[in-house]
């Protein structure tokens, strides 16, 4: 039986890892960026490959937090997701961005949910750091 501070470890790197698969897989499948039509790339479908790359590091390091031993490693990685929080909402608001018209997909939906994503990786890994500096 695990003792109370691996369970919370292994809950907040369940959480983690949920957040990084939807910040990956979310804008290609989920809460898909617009089509390619007629070899026309829309700035949505680079936001989703960016988000792509970021989501999979996050999930690399959701799994570091879970199967860690080293409680300052853990502590140093909650410190690392809070500019990759900040780095998920920047994507698609202003480093690359989506559509411009409000009525397209990427834009009532993509964009607002990465935001809520990036928002929650921040709040859960400043709740992982203090944790982790009381315990």
């Amino acid at each position: 039986m695990k003792d109370g501070k691996e369970m919370k470890k292994n809950i907040y790197g369940i959480f983690i890892l949920l957040i990084g698969s939807l910040t990956a897989f979310g804008p290609l499948t989920i809460f898909k960026v617009c089509a390619v039509q007629d070899k026309v790339i829309m700035k949505c479908h680079w936001t989703a490959m960016a988000e792509l790359g970021i989501g999979c590091v996050v999930a690399v390091l959701a799994l570091t937090i879970m199967f860690s031993k080293s409680h300052e490693l853990s502590r140093g990685i909650y410190f690392s997701l809070l500019p990759i929080g900040l780095y998920i909402m920047a994507v698609p608001t202003f480093l690359i961005g989506v559509c411009g018209s409000r009525m397209m997909h990427c834009n009532m939906l993509t964009r607002p949910i990465l935001i809520v994503l990036g928002l929650v990786l921040i709040g859960l890994s400043g709740l992982g750091l203090f944790f982790k500096k009381k315990g």
